[in-house]
């Protein structure tokens, strides 16, 4: 969405909508900061609050994906089947045996196997 069409959307869709004492939550993409938009929410006796900027570091979704990327490049899944024993190991309780959970993977891939 470029600056123009977001300054039609909230002049024609959000600002309508808006009553005194509303608050929008908007982030920092620079398209989100026109003069027109600001007056035309601000004219309706709104709020008008900026997220901060987004650190991935602070991310908890972003330091998971992380931790499940090194597990995949440590198992060096490199084939689907590879790829989903190896996720599927992540899932597996550390208390099972080594042969537990091998048969455990295996039952599981032979009906994923079943199920593509």
């Amino acid at each position: 969405m470029h600056r123009a069409a977001f300054n039609v959307y909230v002049e024609t869709q959000l600002a309508p909508t808006l009553q005194p004492g509303d608050v929008v939550i908007l982030d920092n993409l620079s398209v989100r900061t026109t003069a027109r938009a600001e007056a035309a929410i601000r004219a309706c006796g709104v709020w008008m609050l900026f997220l901060p900027q987004y650190l991935p570091d602070l991310n908890p979704i972003e330091m998971a994906v992380s931790k499940l990327k090194a597990h995949l490049h440590k198992a060096a899944a490199r084939t689907f089947d590879a790829l989903f024993m190896a996720l599927h190991g992540i899932a597996i309780s550390s208390s099972q045996t080594s042969a537990e959970t091998t048969s455990k993977q295996q039952d599981m891939l032979h009906s994923f196997g079943t199920m593509r």
